[in-house]
């Protein structure tokens, strides 16, 4: 009995979740604890959401970078399921930014960000998942640093996660 309570419960979620996603994911906020950033921006998103499993996905955002963005620089993506750790993506953050048009090094100034990788084959399906998606430079100093409400450290939101989907 506890448990179908329990299944229930979680299944109501994913159909919350689900229905309040269409299109993009907005709910992102910085990272507790986070140092100081060169990157100052306040409209991420994430897209497509749901994330299409084993199919590209898109971090956007346009701000103002306070120091350039030079070879060696990161990108991490990180996910926890239910507190436990699910994804830790790590990728060239100049081989992604150049894959969209926009080559390394990267002046200080206006900077639209346009950041996609593939969502990784073996994501739950239906299941909100909390990300963490961060670039650092080669330095290890922090770019940017957002996270879905959840994710540790992160101040709650009633509905928080990114579900990913099987697309055709």
């Amino acid at each position: 009995m506890k448990f179908t309570a329990t299944l229930a419960v979680l299944a109501s979620a994913v159909l919350s979740v689900v229905s309040a996603q269409d299109g993009a994911y907005t709910n992102l906020s910085g990272c507790a604890n986070a140092p100081s950033v060169t990157f100052d921006a306040s409209n991420y998103s994430i897209s497509p959401s749901p994330l299409c499993i084993a199919k590209p996905f898109c971090l956007t955002a346009s701000g103002t970078l306070a120091a350039p963005i030079t070879q060696g620089a990161q990108y991490a993506v990180k996910g926890r399921f239910l507190g436990h750790s699910a994804i830790d993506d790590r990728h060239d953050l100049c081989a992604l930014l150049s894959a969209n048009g926009t080559p390394c090094p990267i002046a200080v100034g206006a900077f639209n960000l346009k950041i996609c990788v593939n969502a990784l084959p073996n994501l739950p399906h239906s299941l909100p998942l909390d990300y963490q998606f961060s670039a650092t430079t080669g330095d290890s100093e922090l770019i940017f640093c957002q996270a879905t409400p959840h994710f540790p450290g992160v101040k709650p939101h009633p509905v928080s996660g990114i579900v990913a989907v099987n697309c055709p």
